[in-house]
């Protein structure tokens, strides 16, 4: 893979050469992040500086430069570790506040949508500000005009719905920004992702959106040599698949899926206590409550090892983060599961590239 600095428009500038490995994780329901090891330490540090961006030239994904490590032992040349995170990371930089606290006391902060991500979304819009979607949406001003981040392009997801016929109330808990946004589109399974510029333009991409379902179209099978070196692992161990919410004054029960209720051994059961939360008495914020902690504990399906180049390459044309596809695996493994990693290494043992994946449950 080849590793690329960005320049002041966001797009491929140098090249990135001799070090020791990289490590690019892209993810579906949380930021990625990467990892470069060096012992060229200043000219990493130049080529490489803190705040700047990075990405490949195999991916759309742009990269944050967070962290410069220097570890300097008695023997050997100093080593430098770059880390950094997808740049919806910048998110975390912004508070979901809707009013400021010098104007007095916090603001419930409720959005009436659809559904769960396009509360994020609006809240999102709301503290960043949105004036260039117009004519398509209502242009949004920023709660606070110095909150406004110029290089954010902030796509509507492709099932938004601006003008909703049946509405619900989301409350936009206190908090980061992309903490806030997060909870929600998790329960309704959506992702979030980064997009650098196409060639002509200069502002990064921000969009929430649904992985598709290709389960008729995509799927990987072991038994014809697309893996390589295959560990796999499947647990139930930690999963929760129903839960009881408590506020103060009522309770109810959650679940996960539209499936009929768990029962025996299959039922493992979540309890959560709100009593000392806030804006948490209706049923809709119990469940949003409940269902956000249930999707904390999923069942685990996971591929560890190399696939095919052919299957590598297809990435990002024909299966991308978030998808759902079908896995063939070996002796018996065979779900229907969400690629919710894609993984990138480049060492002395040379380069590998492979999804991870989470069973879907829905």
């Amino acid at each position: 893979m080849e590793l690329l600095t960005l320049n002041s428009n966001y797009q491929p500038s140098e090249l990135v050469e001799r070090y020791a490995s990289l490590l690019w994780t892209e993810r579906y329901f949380t930021t990625g992040d990467f990892q470069l090891v060096s012992t060229d330490v200043e000219r990493m540090i130049n080529l490489i500086p803190l705040e700047s961006l990075v990405t490949l030239r195999e991916s759309t994904v742009p990269m944050v430069v967070e962290v410069h490590k220097i570890e300097k032992g008695p023997t050997g040349p100093p080593v430098l570790t770059i880390t950094g995170r997808s740049f919806e990371s910048v998110l975390e930089r912004r508070a979901a506040v809707k009013v400021a606290a010098a104007n007095g006391p916090r603001v419930e902060w409720i959005e009436e949508r659809a559904k769960e991500s396009d509360a994020a979304y609006q809240a999102i819009r709301q503290v960043l500000g949105d004036i260039e979607r117009a004519p398509y949406l209502p242009a949004q001003l920023p709660n606070f005009p110095n909150d406004v981040l110029p290089m954010i392009d902030l796509i509507p997801p492709a099932d938004y719905e601006e003008a909703p016929t049946e509405l619900k109330k989301y409350e936009i808990k206190p908090g980061s920004l992309y903490t806030s946004a997060r909870e929600l589109m998790t329960i309704n399974h959506r992702g979030m992702k980064a997009l650098r510029p196409t060639p002509n333009g200069n502002k990064i991409g921000i969009e929430i959106y649904n992985g598709a379902d290709l389960t008729d179209i995509v799927a990987f099978d072991a038994r014809f040599d697309q893996f390589e070196n295959a560990t796999y692992l499947l647990s139930f161990a930690g999963s929760s698949n129903w839960g009881h919410v408590f506020s103060k004054s009522n309770s109810q029960t959650v679940s996960k899926t539209t499936a009929p209720e768990p029962l025996g051994l299959d039922r493992r059961v979540l309890y959560l206590d709100v009593s000392s939360e806030e804006n948490v008495e209706s049923e809709e914020a119990r469940r949003t409550r409940g269902l956000i902690e249930l999707y904390k504990f999923n069942v685990t399906a996971m591929f560890d090892g190399q696939i095919s180049e052919q299957i590598a390459d297809r990435y990002n044309n024909d299966y991308f983060l978030g998808d759902i596809i079908r896995l063939d695996g070996e002796y018996g493994l065979s779900r229907n599961v969400r690629i919710s990693e894609f993984i990138r290494s480049d060492d002395n043992t040379g380069s590998k590239a492979y999804p991870t994946f989470e069973v879907v449950t829905d």
